[in-house]
């Protein structure tokens, strides 16, 4: 049912009243919290006159009929320079729109492929417009660029992506509820061949398949031709350039920054099949309606200026050789000759150094032997050092063998200073064999490993630690000019209590141990000295009855 008021104001506040469902408003009397449907159409205005001007009318009609023909993109110019920007001027967002937004998760938008001026890293026209549609709805854009619009189609319908920008044809089978208002228009120039005058000629159009839907809006709008998609725009202008399709379609923009006509002289624009092409959003059948809803009032609220912007931003001219021919002809001329000349000298000097070369590829040759004779004696080093660490190490508790542990304590002395005294502890064991019997060999190895374990607890690079074998084990410790004897006494009773308290494997081990100590001031002692009564210190321990010590100290 239709009710009509005596104006907008009254309609509004029927609306809000409850009285009706839906109202068709030009939008200058809403308080902005209604949901916009959509945009059904622009009111058309005609001239009108007295009967007695018919003649008037009839020139106006011929003159709008001839503009049509010469200009078919009059009317779109006519609509982005004064009904886009009205629309602008008064779209507001719903307040269910609004609360969309608020939970709305990250909008993925996929991009067909790399597509200069359009599509290209960094953003693009389109990127930079859907920029600017986040920044004003609220929305959150994922930008996803596909190889081409075939793949970014395939992601659209698998839900691998959400929206992509794309030509609305009209098509059955194309639904108008997935598709925004259009975001922009782009000129598309019909490109043709100077020698073609469309007299016996295949009506064949060609276009760059990085527009989806591209290809079933020619077909609509020109159903007498056959519409071919190829790769790229050179694939499409070169098509032409060869005869083999009559038109291609391209936009403008990329003749523009890429100056193809330029390189490419037999080619022309037919302005008669030229014209503007808008491109909206398409989402995806999953997508919620209400996505449509918001991105149409923030297409409605995007400022001509900024997308004119957006477009100059992104439209800087490539400087390839048809931007040199056309903006510095002289120059590129100069740049040449200048070239062929820098040319000559290279190879000259080429020439020069190619026995220069060849000597420095002997020296080369020369300093990889030296380096591979370096490496050789750097392996054998290792090795060596490997086989050093192999001979002198006990390859049960990790301690220094017999041989290593000698050698250790010779450094140790050969290192003495003035004021410094150096300790040799000779450490057995007691009931170490009665311990082996008992729980055997793999226990009797376990608290050997034990032991070494402590006796690494007070390593320091002043200290010597070895296994003589069997039960047996060594310590030379140096120690400062203001250390005393009595230090030595705490070290040593806190080792033989230390072996008293051993665990291996759950139990006790009741264990004790003899140390026999030798000390020396004296530097130039020899280890073999400090052996002897260190030995003979642990032996009157062993006559005492274990499990104690007896210091020799050389005056």
């Amino acid at each position: 049912n239709y009710v009509t008021y005596a104006n907008g104001q009254n309609m509004i506040e029927a609306l809000h009243r409850g009285e009706i469902q839906a109202a068709m408003d030009d939008g200058s009397d809403l308080l902005g919290n209604e949901i916009e449907l959509g945009i059904i159409a622009i009111t058309q205005c005609q001239f009108m006159a007295l009967p007695a001007k018919q003649e008037l009318i009839r020139e106006l009609n011929s003159a709008i009929l001839d503009t049509e023909l010469k200009n078919p993109s009059f009317g779109t110019r006519l609509e982005q320079t004064y009904i886009d920007p009205a629309i602008h001027s008064i779209a507001v967002y719903a307040e269910s729109e609004r609360k969309f937004t608020e939970t709305a998760p990250p909008i993925r938008i996929v991009l067909p492929g790399d597509y200069s001026p359009f599509v290209k890293s960094g953003g693009g026209i389109f990127g930079d417009i859907i920029e600017i549609l986040g920044n004003d709805s609220g929305l959150t854009f994922e930008l996803i660029i596909a190889n081409n619009s075939h793949e970014a189609r395939e992601m659209l319908k698998n839900g691998q992506a959400d929206i992509m920008p794309c030509v609305y044809s009209g098509a059955n089978y194309e639904n108008p509820l997935n598709y925004t208002n259009n975001f922009l228009y782009v000129e598309y120039s019909a490109i043709v061949h100077e020698d073609n005058t469309f007299i016996g000629t295949p009506k064949t159009m060609v276009a760059p398949a990085k527009t989806p839907g591209l290809s079933e809006y020619l077909k609509k709008q020109f159903p007498e031709w056959d519409v071919i998609i190829l790769e790229t725009v050179e694939d499409c202008l070169e098509a032409v350039e060869k005869h083999q399709y009559t038109i291609a379609m391209v936009p403008n923009l990329y003749l523009q920054q890429h100056n193809n006509l330029i390189t490419r002289p037999t080619l022309k624009i037919n302005e008669q099949y030229s014209g503007h092409i808008g491109i909206s959003l398409m989402a995806a059948e999953t997508t919620p309606e209400m996505l449509t809803h918001v991105l149409n009032t923030a297409i409605q609220r995007l400022s001509p200026d900024e997308v004119n912007q957006i477009i100059k931003k992104n439209s800087t001219p490539v400087i390839n050789l048809g931007f040199l021919l056309q903006e510095y002809p002289i120059h590129l001329a100069t740049a040449i000759l200048f070239t062929l000349i820098i040319l000559l000298l290279i190879g000259f000097i080429i020439h020069n150094n190619r026995q220069t070369r060849k000597r420095n590829i002997i020296l080369s040759e020369k300093n990889e032997e030296l380096e591979r004779a370096l490496y050789e004696v750097k392996v054998l080093r290792k090795d060596r050092d490997a086989y050093k660490q192999e001979a002198e190490t006990d390859p049960l508790t990790g301690l220094l063998n017999k041989r290593g542990i000698a050698l250790r304590c010779q450094e140790l002395l050969d290192r003495q200073q003035e004021g410094e005294s150096i300790a040799l502890l000779i450490i057995d064991l007691d009931h170490f064999k009665e311990f082996n019997d008992t729980y055997g060999h793999q226990m009797g190895d376990e608290l050997l490993i034990s032991f070494a374990k402590i006796l690494k607890t007070v390593c320091t690079d002043l200290t010597a630690l070895g296994r003589f074998g069997g039960d047996e084990f060594m310590m030379m410790v140096t120690l400062p000019p203001e250390s005393t004897v009595m230090d030595i006494r705490k070290q040593t009773q806190w080792l033989l209590t230390s072996i008293k308290d051993m665990m291996v494997g759950g139990h006790a081990a009741n264990v004790t141990g003899s140390i026999g100590i030798a000390i020396t001031k004296e530097r130039g002692t020899s280890y073999d000295y400090l052996f002897r009564h260190a030995d003979r210190a642990l032996y009157k321990v062993k006559d005492a009855g274990r499990d104690g010590f007896q210091i020799y100290e050389k005056k």
